[in-house]
């Protein structure tokens, strides 16, 4: 081993045999959310989609006029098989 990350790796490793024999206890699952109710309220701006070309990190995504409120998928026609 060349390293501490490789240690780190090889001493945690998944083994069946050393997990330990509890299992879960659903009905004491924590809450979906934390709250805090003494933090302070941050007013936000209302939410507008943006109007400029969405490329989804591909070039060639942008090639058509395709905006956040106009961003279906085109479909490709269908080749024929004959």
């Amino acid at each position: 081993m060349s390293g501490i990350g490789d240690r780190f790796q090889y001493e945690t490793r998944y083994e069946p045999g050393k997990m330990p024999g509890h299992r879960l206890a659903w009905e004491a699952k924590p809450d979906l959310y934390k709250e805090y109710p003494e933090a302070a309220k941050v007013a936000l701006p209302p939410f507008e989609l943006p109007r400029f070309p969405i490329c989804f990190g591909r070039p060639r995504a942008c090639s058509g006029s395709r905006t956040a409120t106009n961003s279906a998928p085109r479909r490709r026609p269908e080749r024929s098989t004959r």
